[in-house]
């Protein structure tokens, strides 16, 4: 069996305080969260500081749609040939088409 480790990434958005993490079981390696795509050179730094390399990621898990979770997805699938995102249905839909997500979250900071 395995061994299973996690790590967190400080995504650097405000520091210390929004992370995504990386699990390692084996060969295999997984993210949780995607953050946005100013996270990707941190992910991938993970990756390598691990002995791993982006074609190990077998996973990108988004715990749901909003930006800081979720806006960095297509880089990191761009860079992880071989991972799979999983979603909730309600956040997938908004992955594959994220037109309106993108939409409402233009207009909250047009309102700033």
């Amino acid at each position: 069996m395995p061994s299973h480790a996690r790590f967190t990434i400080d995504a650097d958005f405000t520091p210390e305080f929004t992370a995504c993490y990386l699990r390692v079981a084996g060969d295999e390696c997984a993210f949780i969260e995607a953050h946005t795509s100013h996270a990707l050179p941190k992910l991938l730094a993970a990756l390598a500081s691990n002995g791993k390399r982006p074609e190990q990621v077998r996973w990108i898990v988004i715990t749901h749609a909003h930006l800081d979770h979720a806006a960095g997805v297509s880089a990191l699938v761009a860079a992880c040939p071989n991972a799979i995102v999983l979603a909730h249905p309600r956040a997938a839909r908004h992955m594959i088409r994220p037109e309106k997500l993108v939409a409402s979250a233009t207009a909250g900071w047009n309102r700033c």
